[in-house]
């Protein structure tokens, strides 16, 4: 069975424990968002190949983006606040992208996500392997010490476990096909289960399914004709990205972002939207 993002989150939790009293303390102590965006900026500068992919992401770097660890002190500050919140246990973190930098900040060393789901389900599973194997000689070793009565309660118990994981097993599979992924101007029902070939790139907006989410939270484009008010209550909400606004048919975050969008008002929409 493959860990989840849950498992993830609690790793690097642990991590940061260690973390935050070691080398990197002056940051790690007072995790705000201005520190954590210090630290960030001053490790970006001796990343592994993975890690740097990671920043990428997080920080919508184009390939021939130079001097990345500038642009992240120019950043928006707030971009950590969430980070910050999480470690501070305060709030939940549903971003994988950026778990996967917080994971940096701590040196937690199984990371990214996708990395932590393939190994240590293979651990796991070789654990499980193993654990059995000793279970069984031992069982074995101590049968002719068995009344014969009580055998055949053994074997109904042992079933019972049996039918127990496999039900467990089933629940957990239902559970791991339950997610969405942004794709382009709309989200799509995937499989939890990582794919190596798309790599990170696959899970920069992946969320557990919201049936709701899916079917009406959509990217718009908008012209003079579009309906922005009904019963003089917006119905259309925006945000701005790279001195853009764009549009959105419900409310709640940014994919991508993960910030929150506003609801559209006159002024924005004469200023982004009509031609006239």
């Amino acid at each position: 069975m493959k860990n989840t993002f849950e498992e993830y989150k609690k790793a690097i939790l642990a991590a940061y424990e260690v973390s935050k009293t070691g080398k990197n303390s002056h940051y790690l102590l007072d995790p705000t968002p201005a520190n954590l965006k210090k630290m960030a900026s001053e490790i970006s500068v001796s990343l592994s190949a993975k890690d740097e992919q990671a920043f990428d992401i997080f920080f919508n770097f184009k390939p021939d983006t130079n001097q990345k660890a500038k642009s992240i002190l120019l950043s928006d500050t707030d971009k950590f606040r969430p980070l910050s919140k999480f470690l501070n246990s305060k709030t939940n973190l549903q971003d994988i992208t950026a778990a996967n930098i917080l994971a940096v900040l701590v040196e937690f060393e199984n990371r990214p996500f996708v990395k932590f789901r393939q190994n240590d389900s293979e651990i796991i599973f070789n654990k499980s392997e193993s654990d059995e194997a000793i279970v069984t000689e031992e069982l074995e070793s101590k049968e002719e010490f068995v009344p014969k009565a009580k055998r055949p309660k053994m074997a109904m118990i042992a079933m019972l476990l049996l039918v127990v994981g496999i039900s467990a097993f089933a629940i957990t599979k239902s559970f791991e096909e339950k997610c969405m992924v942004w794709v382009e101007d709309h989200y799509e029902q995937i499989s939890c289960e990582p794919d190596e070939k798309q790599g990170l790139f696959q899970y920069i907006s992946l969320e557990p399914l919201n049936e709701e989410k899916l079917e009406y939270f959509k990217k718009i484009e908008v012209n003079d004709s579009t309906i922005f008010f009904k019963n003089e209550k917006p119905i259309v909400w925006y945000i701005k990205r790279n001195k853009k606004c764009e549009f959105f048919s419900a409310p709640g975050v940014h994919p991508i972002s993960k910030k929150s969008l506003r609801e559209v008002t006159p002024y924005i929409i004469g200023k982004y939207c009509s031609k006239k």
